[in-house]
């Protein structure tokens, strides 16, 4: 690749002194009050200098500008980098724990004796609330579904009345 643009610019040289020797002749310059002579070759190689200068100077900012936000997104780039890594890091490490959670079998942890007999023993009162909701069913049996139906009619005919 070098090479080739070792011979573009070897070939735009050649052309450029071709140029001047074919225009040598002397032309007058005037610019308000400058007033000079000189060979065409070189003015018009000082005018294509003077026209690379300004427009470097005019596409300046733009460059700049472009430099920065490159600059800008190529720290951007580290930083989600390095959260990527880390990230990844993180998910090994818990598919690691998910992988030794599922080789070692659930085990219930060892109670000693004392805390066994704290299990097995009902909690006060335990017994009395069976007793009170064996109550509650035997009432419940004893009631005929025609006496159940009569009191909800007997209900929603008191409601009517009251609304009306």
């Amino acid at each position: 690749m070098a090479i080739v643009i070792l011979l573009i610019i070897l070939l735009i040289l050649i052309l450029a002194v071709i140029f001047a020797i074919q225009n040598s002749a002397v032309v007058p310059i005037s610019y308000l009050i400058w007033d000079t002579e000189g060979s065409l070759a070189f003015i018009l190689l000082l005018a294509l200098i003077f026209g690379a200068l300004i427009g470097l100077l005019v596409s300046l900012p733009t460059f700049i500008k472009n430099r920065k936000r490159i600059t800008k997104q190529g720290k951007d780039i580290a930083a989600l980098e390095a959260t990527i890594q880390e990230q990844s890091t993180k998910l090994e490490m818990i598919e690691g724990q998910l992988t030794v959670d599922e080789e070692l079998p659930a085990q219930e942890p060892e109670l000693e004796p004392e805390e066994e007999e704290e299990l097995q023993l009902e909690p006060e009162g335990a017994a009395e609330q069976v007793e009170v909701e064996e109550e509650s069913v035997e009432l419940l049996d004893d009631t005929s579904p025609a006496e159940i139906e009569g009191e909800v009619v007997e209900e929603a005919g008191d409601e009517e009345q009251g609304s009306v």
